[in-house]
């Protein structure tokens, strides 16, 4: 009982922080490029999250201008290996799975016993029906992961929606007590296709702390917020082979996979398992 208090205690206290302001400010910081300032955020976050420096790209600290182009940071070549079959879907992140399975009824399972709506999470009644009983899968970034995301199969970007929104936690503590977290929060919807896959969408989901999400195309500026409402961005042959990168966070967050059922997700995944990028998590029918 103690515990349960703890935890709508904390969720409480989100409520009644000024998010946005928290995030604008945490911004400032990060994108500061005073050199003792970003060296100072920089090694202490090396130290608190314990990141391991010998696959990073770039370990030189002072190469970076500041602590957001070091918490981006591209890993070595040799850091991840992408599975390549062309018939299995491998993780565009690295991160633990929050939630992973069927899609039923437009439902998609948040935490026990709370679950969402895929129509609201995209934003469209039409495309929600594409996944009706496909598969999904959540997996969180701690702040401590990579931050950039990938593709999970050879695809096609069709179109993009970015909807403004709240800025919640995404952690495992605030996903068992806000209901509908990942449509109040954040997101871009990036609804793409795959020669062997089929329509599918990977959804950017922002956080508290957040400062921005990027993509590696040309697209209406989305690392603010000061959109009055959504926006739809379509770009022509836009490809990308599994493993290229699509874009990043500039801090923790999620990112969900929604998925027609023309395959399996592999029988050891469940809730808290880790994943890297490139590791297979999917293999078609």
């Amino acid at each position: 009982m103690g515990m349960n208090i703890k935890l709508h205690l904390s969720v409480n206290i989100q409520r009644l922080l000024p998010k946005h302001f928290l995030s604008k400010l945490t911004g400032v910081l990060a994108e500061s490029q005073k050199v003792w300032l970003k060296n100072f955020l920089i090694l202490s976050f090396i130290k608190i999250y314990k990141i391991d420096m010998s696959e990073v790209e770039n370990p030189n600290i002072n190469s970076y201008k500041s602590f957001n182009e070091f918490f981006t940071r591209r890993l070595s070549e040799d850091a991840r290996e992408c599975d390549l079959n062309n018939l299995s879907i491998t993780s565009p992140v690295d991160g633990s799975i929050s939630q992973i399975g069927q899609i039923h009824k437009n439902k998609i399972l948040q935490a026990k016993g709370i679950n969402y709506s895929v129509e609201r999470l995209v934003g469209c009644k039409e495309v929600a029906q594409t996944f009706n009983e496909g598969k999904f899968a959540t997996i969180y970034l701690s702040p401590s992961n990579y931050h950039r995301v990938h593709a999970p199969c050879d695809s096609k970007l069709i179109k993009t929606c970015y909807f403004p929104g709240n800025i919640y936690s995404v952690n495992k503590k605030t996903c068992q007590i806000i209901p509908d977290l990942f449509t109040r929060n954040e997101r871009l919807v990036c609804y793409l296709r795959s020669p062997n896959f089929g329509d599918f969408c990977l959804i950017f989901v922002g956080a508290m702390l957040v400062r921005g999400i990027e993509t590696v195309w040309k697209q209406p500026e989305i690392s603010t917020r000061d959109f009055p409402q959504y926006n739809i961005f379509q770009e022509k042959n836009l490809l990308f082979k599994k493993g290229e990168e699509i874009g990043c966070f500039k801090y923790g967050s999620t990112v969900i996979l929604l998925f027609i059922p023309k395959f399996q997700w592999l029988e050891n995944l469940a809730s808290g398992t880790n994943l890297l990028v490139g590791e297979r998590i999917a293999l078609r029918d």
